[in-house]
């Protein structure tokens, strides 16, 4: 993941109406940080973790390769390249994300 993967994770969050209300650290294992999202118009949140395990220590965030939905790791995103796989991917996690009820 890059700086480029985040900014546009986070830019489709917003022209979807989610907000990143927290941004939490990982668990010092596997997940690089945790995004606590909810929409502006919700009462309730969501949890986004990022996927870091490395071989010695857990990544960073600009490092991790992917991010799911707390508790369902088959609701994710893999951070591949950049308008290429990504671009369509993202937009299906948002999809996902959208079709959720907060």
């Amino acid at each position: 993941m890059t700086i480029a993967h985040i900014e546009a994770l986070r830019d489709k969050l917003s022209k979807h109406k989610w907000s990143v209300d927290e941004e939490l650290t990982g668990d010092d294992y596997s997940i690089s940080a945790v995004w606590k999202l909810s929409r502006f118009y919700g009462s309730s949140h969501i949890y986004i973790e990022f996927e870091g395990l490395g071989d010695f220590a857990v990544l960073p965030l600009n490092e991790a390769y992917a991010c799911h939905l707390q508790g369902d790791n088959s609701f994710s995103l893999y951070f591949g390249k950049l308008f290429k796989t990504f671009d369509a991917e993202l937009d299906e996690f948002i999809a996902q994300l959208n079709g959720m009820q907060t």
